[in-house]
């Protein structure tokens, strides 16, 4: 008998659970320790997804095109993006449909968008596909972040 099945004999036993429960607790213990390592890469994936969700609704309420598209561009900028003199250069494949999906808005509406927002020297992309980034991120982006970060009520 393993110590795995001997501890959960002994709580069935405490606990008066009835016969054979024992068996199955042993059995979900020694099932834990073996797949430990993927159960916890599997919690981390959910809590990854939750946060992303909760962002993309926060961006998502937010009232401008202009403003959400800004908003996303600067939140991947944080994570993948790199400090140039010009600005920050983000080497992501965005589509604008793909900006879009992200935002909760229509593809032409973000085209409009990201036109205005290059007028204003706050983004260009360059033939390459690279997006720059110029000047300070949009003060909504901490608001959006604090929002996104608010347990649910």
């Amino acid at each position: 008998m393993t110590i795995a099945a001997l501890l959960a004999f002994v709580a069935a036993w405490v606990f008066a659970l009835p016969e054979g429960y024992w068996a199955v607790i042993s059995a979900v213990v020694v099932m834990q320790s073996n797949i430990g390592g993927t159960l916890g890469a599997i919690l981390d994936r959910m809590m990854a997804r939750s946060g992303w969700l909760a962002f993309h609704l926060a961006v998502a309420h937010l009232r401008r095109v202009e403003t959400r598209v800004h908003v996303a561009l600067w939140h991947f900028a944080d994570r993948w993006g790199r400090v140039r003199p010009g600005g920050i250069e983000l080497r992501l494949n965005l589509t604008h449909a793909l900006l879009a999906d992200i935002v909760a808005a229509e593809r032409p509406s973000v085209t409009l968008a990201l036109s205005t927002l290059r007028e204003r020297g706050l983004v260009d992309r360059d033939p390459d596909h690279v997006w720059h980034l110029h000047g300070r991120p949009p003060g909504e982006l901490d608001d959006v972040r604090a929002q996104a970060a608010m347990p649910l009520r």
